[in-house]
């Protein structure tokens, strides 16, 4: 599932592309809601709401801040811990926790880690990942849609406020004749909508990602929380 999710956020670096230029706490209270289900259908075509855009442009400094922090000697080389929380196509549920050391992979910031579960290593920020393009066009002032086509496929991108920031994105196939969910990531960011001291500006506190598991109507998912970093 990893290497698969990686591949799918390495497709969507392309397909929001279309998107944008073409139109440490526990975990309670933090878990998203699912954001799977193999009947889901699309919403309508539109340009991301006035409320939308608000937690978009909040993640957006978050993410700036973040991504300036994580290169500096405050955060480069620490260590950021997670409790995960993996269900694979079986059903299996397994809870581990993970480590990672930050780095700049010269495509982007990662937590590199030695570990052999299911893990989400790559960092969003405001230049690299999935909101870069996004987050030009909102210090430009453009509008953005929320959905993105690259041939038979089709992505939606939405913005929610709960206890945190947050955003996800959906991924639909084409199945006999109509459009199926096939996959989905959310995250959950610490924006200055619920900063408090000691937390990380920008920092994507809870991550969810499902992919549909074939010929059935199930989905691994993987959730991932921030527990600490350590320098």
């Amino acid at each position: 599932m990893r290497k698969s999710m990686i591949n799918r956020q390495l497709y969507l670096f392309s397909t929001l592309a279309l998107i944008l230029s073409g139109c440490g706490g526990g975990q309670a209270g933090r878990t998203p809601a699912s954001t799977f289900s193999s009947s889901a259908e699309m919403v309508s075509v539109a340009d991301l709401t006035t409320d939308q855009r608000a937690i978009a442009t909040r993640i957006c400094y978050a993410y700036q801040s973040k991504s300036a922090n994580f290169r500096s000697s405050l955060y480069s080389g620490g260590t950021f811990n997670f409790s995960v929380d993996y269900k694979d196509c079986s059903q299996t549920r397994k809870t581990y926790a993970v480590s990672g050391i930050l780095q700049d992979s010269g495509s982007g910031l990662i937590y590199k880690s030695s570990t052999t579960q299911v893990f989400e290593p790559n960092i969003q920020t405001n230049n690299s990942g999935f909101l870069a393009r996004l987050c030009t066009k909102i210090q430009n002032n453009q509008s953005i849609s929320n959905t993105a086509t690259e041939g038979t496929d089709q992505v939606q991108i939405n913005f929610f406020k709960d206890t945190m920031d947050g955003y996800t994105i959906k991924y639909f196939s084409l199945d006999k004749g109509k459009m199926a969910q096939v996959g989905a990531e959310t995250f959950k960011v610490r924006t200055q909508f619920n900063i408090q001291p000691g937390q990380i500006l920008g920092m994507d506190e809870v991550y969810a990602g499902y992919e549909a598991c074939s010929g059935t109507d199930k989905a691994a998912e993987l959730f991932q929380y921030f527990t600490g970093f350590k320098k």
